[in-house]
Formats: C-alpha cells, structure tokens, sequence
C-alpha cells in the first residue's frame, strides 16, 4: 500500500517510487528519466583522414528532446549514460591498412572508440563499425558519433536504418 503526496509516490516502507505528473502517472519525463534513439536511413559522405559527425536524422524515441537530427546528444540532467551506435559504409575499394574507426565524442574531444576494421588485403568491401561506452556528463554536456577513416577518398554511409543506431540512456 502506499499513499500519495503532491510530489511523489511513497511506498508503505518510506521508499520514494517517483514523481508524479498532475494526473499521478509517473513518466520518464516527470522523472527527467533520458531515453533516446535515432537511425540513419539516408547517405552521409565521410570526408578522407577527419574524423565526421554522423547525422542520425530518423527519429525512434526521445523522452527529454536531447538527441537532435544533427547527430548531437545534450543531456538535460546530469548522471551516468550508456551511449551505443553503429554505422555501415557502401562498398569501397580498400589498400592495404586501409582503416576505419568510431568514437563518441564528449564536448568536441574523443571520449572512447569503438569497433577498428582493417583491411589486410586490397579489396572492395562494405565495413561495419560499433561503440557503446558509459560517458559521465553534466547537463548541457553534449556527445555525439564521429567516423574516421583513411580510404583515400570520400566513402557514404550505408542507408540502411536497422545498421546505423544511435542510442543513450541515462542509467544513473
């Protein structure tokens, strides 16, 4: 059993459960609780040795309004957040030691990267890269997803929305 105040649902124990809206409904908004997804579904070219935001423009679910279709996560509250995205590339003509790389990006400055794909041999493939990592950030720290790579030229994304996610939620 429990009893209701005007800010909170208290257990029979004295545990907080959550903040109530003004129709009682705990949501992940009233808790300021961050979720949030993006895909991407479109072709983005990568420019040659620079490392290239990437606009996840399809939006899947956003509780607070944080991730926007330039690819930029801005936490609203500050805690711990668990990042997660992917991004596959349109097949390219790949030399030797050829290499891609993701990050996440905290603030402009490389927070953890991902997945490396190298190339041992010449050839012409499609390249799939992952990272997920925790990321402490303060309200109005930013993160976002970069791709690096040293083809030789611009590549473009694979536009396909179930390879390229994008995901953050707040887990403390």
């Amino acid at each position: 059993m429990s009893k209701q105040t005007d800010l909170v649902s208290i257990s029979q124990d004295g545990d907080v459960l959550g903040p109530l809206t003004t129709t009682g409904a705990v949501t992940p908004a009233s808790m300021n609780w961050s979720a949030a997804k993006r895909t991407k579904n479109d072709s983005q070219s990568l420019p040659n040795n620079i490392y290239t935001i990437i606009a996840y423009d399809d939006l899947v679910y956003d509780t607070l309004s944080e991730l926007d279709s330039t690819g930029r996560f801005t936490a609203t509250v500050g805690g711990t957040y668990s990042a997660s995205a992917s991004l596959a590339t349109n097949s390219a003509a790949w030399s030797v030691g050829g290499q891609i790389v993701i990050a996440i990006f905290k603030n402009g400055v490389i927070e953890s990267q991902g997945g490396w794909w190298i190339s041992a041999t010449a050839s012409s493939v499609i390249t799939a890269v992952t990272v997920t990592s925790d990321v402490i950030l303060a309200a109005t720290d930013y993160i976002d997803i970069r791709i690096y790579h040293n083809q030789g030229g611009a590549i473009t994304t694979r536009p396909h929305r179930n390879e390229m996610p994008f995901s953050v939620h707040r887990t403390s």
